[in-house]
């Protein structure tokens, strides 16, 4: 049974292995997707390569959805899944660990997994929340995040398109994973002077790597100011600031 569009790379690279030689020639692969109320037929085309033109080098990883939007209903579910991709440009299937979490000052739903490649949202509250991925491969790291938006049922109205945001992958900095559950501070004005500037992400990186649960810059209260706060601010930037701010 394949439950997603990930599970189908996942396949088509497991039979690249066995494949002789070289090729260079796209494939076609379908399957049928089945769910709890309806079966829909996709099809892809992926291109294989032999596993020498990989690099093993982890560059960021990608997030679908399935049977669902950005914006869901109290009481729906949405399965979501993760793929990471090396510097080439190509899928990678082994030794990738995948981490998942909320941030939501609501509690709008909660994650049925958070380990794994593959995780399920169910809608419980209204609100706003962002999804998050985390992939890692030996000592790098690439997240990816997206914007969920919870809403009471309702017979009318087109669901929008999901927001989904691209932070830069964070590097051979640190090997520990984030708590899956908790929860990132959307504010990321550190200094509080009514902007989130270069001048926040200053007190930031005097932080960063360091332990502790009243550091300034530990944004999602995890005990550790890392990547995942790092790129919160980023995503936070105050929209036309100009502030300059020197070494």
């Amino acid at each position: 049974t394949v439950n997603s569009i990930t599970d189908i790379t996942h396949i088509a690279w497991k039979l690249n292995d066995l494949l002789p030689g070289q090729t260079q020639t796209p494939r076609v692969v379908r399957v049928t997707l089945i769910g709890d109320t309806e079966t829909a037929a996709f099809a892809t085309t992926i291109n294989l390569f032999k596993p020498e033109s990989r690099t093993d080098t982890l560059s960021r990883v990608e997030l679908s959805l399935f049977k669902c939007t950005g914006i869901v209903q109290v009481g729906q579910d949405c399965q979501m899944s993760a793929l990471a991709y090396d510097t080439a440009n190509l899928p990678m299937s082994d030794n990738v660990t995948y981490t998942w979490g909320i941030s939501s000052a609501s509690s709008v739903g909660t994650l049925n997994q958070t380990n794994g490649n593959i995780t399920n949202f169910s809608a419980q509250n209204v609100g706003a929340g962002d999804i998050w991925v985390l992939a890692q491969h030996e000592n790098i790291q690439a997240q990816k995040s997206i914007n969920i938006q919870v809403e009471l049922a309702s017979k009318s109205g087109t669901p929008k398109q999901p927001t989904v945001s691209t932070p830069n992958p964070v590097k051979n900095i640190v090997k520990q994973l984030p708590n899956p559950t908790a929860t990132i501070t959307i504010n990321a004005d550190l200094n509080t002077d009514g902007t989130a500037n270069c001048k926040d992400m200053k007190i930031l990186v005097s932080q960063f790597g360091q332990k502790g649960t009243s550091l300034t810059g530990d944004l999602n209260h995890d005990g550790l100011v890392n990547g995942i706060d790092y790129n919160t601010i980023l995503r936070n930037y105050t929209p036309g600031d100009t502030t300059l701010c020197s070494r």
